[in-house]
C-alpha cells in the first residue's frame, strides 16, 4: 500500500492565517474575551488549524497569547478602516509568519515516510509505503482525521490531496 499526500502551499496557508487574524480583530472590535480572540487566530476561518496546533502546549499557548495582545493593539490603532489596517500591518505579517513556523514544525512529528519540501522549507508532499494495512490506516489518520484526542498531531487542515493505492 502506498500513500501520497499533497499539501496546500505556503502562500495559501498564509492567506488563510491572514483571514484568521482579521477574524481575531473582529472579535476584539466586538469586545469578546481573550480566549475567543486566541481561538479565532487558529479557527477563524473554515480551516481548523487547532487540529494541527492544539490542544495548546506551552509554546503554542504563549504564541497565541502574544498574537492576541498584538491584535488588540492593532485594533486600538486602526482608525476608520480597521480591516485594511489590520490586513496590511507588518504586525499581522509577523503573526502569520510565527503561526506558519509553528505549523511547519508539526511536520517534524512525522516519523515515517518521506517528506518533500519546497526551496523555502515548506512541506509540499509526503510519500510512504507499507504492507501493513492496520499501520497504513493508523498513519493516514494524521492527514485525514479530526478526532479531538489527536488534535495537536493532525495535519488535516494543511492537506490538499491524498492519493492511495492498495493491492
Amino acid at each position: 500500500m502506498r500513500a501520497t499526500v499533497i499539501f496546500a502551499g505556503r502562500e495559501e496557508i498564509a492567506g488563510r492565517l491572514r483571514d484568521n487574524v482579521w477574524e481575531a480583530a473582529r472579535a476584539v472590535l466586538a469586545e469578546r474575551p481573550d480566549g475567543l480572540v486566541r481561538e479565532r487566530l487558529l479557527d477563524g476561518g473554515q480551516f481548523p488549524f487547532s487540529h494541527v496546533l492544539g490542544p495548546a502546549d506551552t509554546g503554542t499557548l504563549e504564541l497565541l497569547r502574544s498574537a492576541a495582545r498584538a491584535v488588540r493593539r492593532l485594533v486600538g490603532e486602526a482608525g476608520d478602516d480597521p480591516e485594511s489596517y489590520v490586513r496590511r500591518s507588518p504586525v499581522t505579517a509577523r503573526i502569520v509568519e510565527a503561526l506558519l513556523a509553528a505549523l511547519r514544525d508539526r511536520f517534524l512529528l512525522l516519523d515515517v515516510g518521506e517528506l518533500h519540501r519546497d526551496p523555502s522549507g515548506w512541506p509540499e508532499s509526503w510519500t510512504w509505503e507499507t504492507r501493513n494495512r492496520a499501520e497504513f490506516h493508523r498513519v493516514l489518520t494524521r492527514f485525514d482525521g479530526d478526532r479531538p484526542e489527536h488534535h495537536g498531531r493532525l495535519l488535516t487542515p494543511l492537506v490538499k490531496f491524498i492519493e492511495t493505492s492498495t493491492p
